[in-house]
């Protein structure tokens, strides 16, 4: 949802159900305004009569934070309330999804950020191939031309530690429209993007290490955790029972190695 400064609350809302009427996908962002209340009031009538439609909170931890600064006059902590009061009403056929997003999720108390969302996926940095298909695709969307002489390999080596958004900030700051016009005398070189990207900090190993130790204190960490524990077991048992086997194949002779039914061989013919 777009707003403009100084927008009445009325106009605000008059201009959104406008663009509603021409979305297939219903998209509905959560401000923490003082209009709060009314805000809830609309998205919660909006949602259910146009479906599908998707609930959006941005920097979610500010509800669920332990203190709130004097000096933010948003108040986030009065979504605690509100919030879930609207997620009560959502039923199982109704097709709501609430999603939200957050830069530092760890500043907010985990057991009712849990009990608010259903799932908390943390978004790794993305790896080497990834980065890779970034560049090659954002950047003839971005109306850059890729030529043969363009270094897309150096790119995705040099960008690692940065986040999609920053590489699709990049592009867009380097192809601008004076830009884009002069590639056909001044081919775009891969060169180009260095500068703005040494001026963005990067996610650096010590703060990806604090989400993934925040990331094990989540129901579904624990879950990865308890599930890979389990594996390792599972695998120490099965080595430890062949083990035995051959020693007691070396000291007895025969003897007959029986592998739990996960680990055993399917007797079905392939079709």
């Amino acid at each position: 949802m777009f707003r403009r400064k100084g927008m009445k609350p009325f106009l605000e809302i008059k201009y959104f159900l406008i663009l509603l009427t021409f979305c297939k996908l219903i998209y509905l962002s959560i401000y923490l305004s003082i209009y709060l209340s009314i805000y809830l009031s609309i998205y919660r009538f909006v949602g259910r009569a146009i479906q599908p439609s998707v609930f959006y909170i941005g920097d979610c931890e500010r509800m669920f934070k332990k203190k709130i600064p004097k000096t933010d006059p948003t108040n986030p902590k009065r979504l605690t309330k509100d919030l879930p009061k609207v997620i009560k009403t959502i039923k199982n056929e109704d097709r709501i999804l609430l999603v939200g997003t957050s830069r530092c999720p760890y500043e907010a108390e985990m057991k009712p950020l849990s009990n608010l969302y259903q799932k908390i996926i943390l978004v790794p940095r993305p790896d080497y191939s990834s980065r890779y298909k970034i560049w090659q695709k954002m950047v003839p969307e971005n109306r850059g031309q890729v030529t043969s002489n363009f270094d897309m390999t150096s790119l995705a080596k040099l960008s690692d530690g940065y986040t999609p958004g920053h590489i699709i900030s990049v592009i867009q700051t380097v192809l601008t429209d004076r830009r884009v016009n002069q590639q056909a005398k001044k081919p775009l070189q891969a060169i180009e993007f260095l500068t703005p990207l040494a001026r963005i900090d990067p996610i650096f190993k010590e703060e990806e290490e604090v989400f993934k130790e925040w990331y094990t204190k989540t129901p579904l960490g624990k879950k990865r955790i308890k599930a890979a524990k389990g594996d390792d077991e599972e695998d120490v048992s099965i080595y430890l029972s062949i083990y035995l086997s051959i020693y007691l194949t070396k000291v007895r002779g025969k003897v007959t190695l029986e592998l739990p039914p996960s680990h055993q061989p399917s007797r079905e013919r392939p079709l």
